[in-house]
């Protein structure tokens, strides 16, 4: 028999969880269906390298406002704080357009990635992606998990249907698929940030809590994590990059449908565990004096060591399937992303463990010890991608499988030269 305690925090946290994880991979695997069947590889290759744009926002301009009001979302004079987020986020938009066009404009230097058909659907998505990390930040943060599961699961039918509708009005082309990405993703973050504003933070009774920041503070705080946003945008990013250099269109094709496959285990994974501990680590630190980084080190450490173990068990066991999955879940005219999946899956569990080497800083307040760490791992990625293409697609596809490695030896160090007394 279960506890009463222990079916609670099923009930209220770990059901709502794992049903949004399940309903996201249940889409990504009807997508891949979809996209393998009706999109040609080589525009799909187009597609992939334009959504790998698409959390600029969430990663650079409104990231420190998404970690600010996960952190500080208030208690009382709610209206106040709400403006001054709102304004912020728009100041931030009008920075994550500019980044969008010239991010655009260099890939369309080198690829043939139609600049003028996708920037207006890129900045639309990329508007998106940003303000629903705001919202999402705050669901999590106070624990409001079936409100956080309704919105995931809105969220992974409309990016799989979305681009499908785009794929029947006008074509299989990446423009259109980024514009059916885009419009209703734009609509369910209008939706979502009016369902946000109507929610308050709730705090024991006697509980010791940290003073929130005057809301004018807001835009300093955030400057702090651009370093850290910069670094996961461009280390999430650059892997399909690196591709474009050393994989002729058609290959690049097959490697993004690969992702596309591969990237669920780990991002499932990764998520699930985020969710469950992260808010753990930020209402430990509104209710704690003094915290401290290394105090919560152990338990990151293992859930980032179950993060790798059960992302890399699962994407090897997905590429053994592989061949299997052949006109059940993928068309045959893929068969040639067969060989990219543990590669890719073993890319993505290396970005996740970045995600939670930086909890410990961030909830002590310490961003300084996350973008050091998060320099050095987008240093590290960066530069064994770029050597690596440079040489071979096989050396690329041997870094990109031996990458978690590397990132765990450098974060873990990293870690714990920061946390030391």
């Amino acid at each position: 028999m279960l506890s009463a305690d222990l079916r609670r925090v099923w009930s209220r946290d770990w059901i709502p969880i794992l049903l949004a994880q399940g309903v996201g991979v249940s889409c990504g695997l009807v997508g891949v269906r979809l996209v393998s069947t009706w999109v040609p590889p080589e525009q799909l290759g187009l597609y992939g390298l334009c959504l790998a744009l698409v959390p600029a926002g969430a990663h650079l301009t409104h990231h420190g406002l998404a970690r600010h009001a996960a952190r500080f979302w208030p208690r009382e004079g709610a209206a106040a704080y709400h403006r001054t987020l709102a304004a912020a986020a728009r100041r931030a938009s009008v920075i994550l357009i500019g980044v969008l066009v010239i991010a655009l404009a260099a890939l369309a230097s080198f690829t043939d990635v139609p600049f003028v058909a996708c920037l207006p659907w890129l900045c639309l998505a990329g508007l998106a992606a940003a303000y629903g990390a705001v919202v999402h930040a705050v669901i999590q943060s106070l624990r409001h998990y079936w409100t956080d599961c309704a919105l995931t699961c809105t969220h992974s039918v409309l990016r799989t249907g979305g681009p499908l509708i785009g794929l029947l009005v006008a074509g299989a082309t990446a423009p259109m698929l980024l514009a059916g990405f885009a419009v209703p993703q734009a609509l369910l973050a209008v939706f979502s940030w009016f369902v946000v504003l109507r929610l308050r933070a709730q705090t024991p009774a006697g509980v010791n809590v940290h003073p929130a920041p005057a809301p004018e503070e807001l835009v300093r705080y955030g400057a702090a994590f651009w370093v850290v946003g910069a670094c996961t945008l461009v280390s999430g990013a650059l892997h399909r990059g690196w591709a474009a250099v050393c994989l002729d269109p058609v290959e690049l094709g097959f490697f993004t449908l690969a992702g596309n496959l591969a990237f669920v285990v780990p991002n499932v994974v990764s998520a699930a565990l985020s969710q469950f501990l992260a808010p753990r680590l930020f209402a430990q630190a509104r209710q704690t004096a003094d915290p401290e980084a290394r105090s919560w080190l152990r338990p990151v450490e293992r859930t980032a060591a179950a993060c790798v173990l059960l992302s890399l068990g699962g994407t090897a066991l997905l590429a053994f399937l592989g061949p299997f999955l052949l006109g059940a879940l993928v068309h045959p005219r893929y068969q040639g992303a067969l060989p990219y999946l543990f590669a890719n899956g073993a890319y993505a569990t290396a970005l996740a463990l970045g995600h939670f080497y930086q909890l410990p800083a961030l909830a002590a307040g310490r961003p300084g010890d996350a973008r050091r760490a998060m320099i050095g791992l987008t240093v590290l990625l960066a530069a064994g991608g770029g050597v690596t293409a440079q040489i071979s697609a096989d050396a690329y596809l041997t870094w990109l499988s031996a990458s978690p490695l590397a990132a765990a030896g450098w974060l873990a160090w990293s870690a714990r030269w920061s946390s030391r007394p």
